[in-house]
């Protein structure tokens, strides 16, 4: 819930109308792929802009798309935030 709260806020600053116009429209937020009741989660946040899972009824924000794949999200970024259980960090940060 904490990730998802933080890509609100990053979300909002990055919009190309709301924002506060020197970041790129979209963010991509890579998400641990899990199963959920209507599919894959990453699908789920893309349709929905929301995260049903981990902060159901909250909007991430249009301009957020999930990605399952790390190394993708992260390729050619300018910025990357943390927001991940410390115990996964080490883990995260070797792939």
């Amino acid at each position: 819930a904490w990730a998802c709260a933080a890509m609100t806020m990053v979300a909002q600053n990055a919009h190309p109308e709301k924002g506060v116009g020197f970041f790129e429209p979209e963010v991509t937020m890579w998400v641990y792929e899990e199963d959920v009741e209507d599919g894959k989660l990453t699908e789920a946040i893309n349709k929905t802009h929301q995260n049903p899972k981990y902060l159901p009824g909250v909007d991430l924000g249009e301009n957020v798309v999930a990605n399952p794949d790390l190394v993708s999200s992260v390729k050619d970024a300018d910025v990357i935030i943390f927001c991940a259980p410390y115990q996964y960090v080490r883990g995260i940060c070797k792939q």
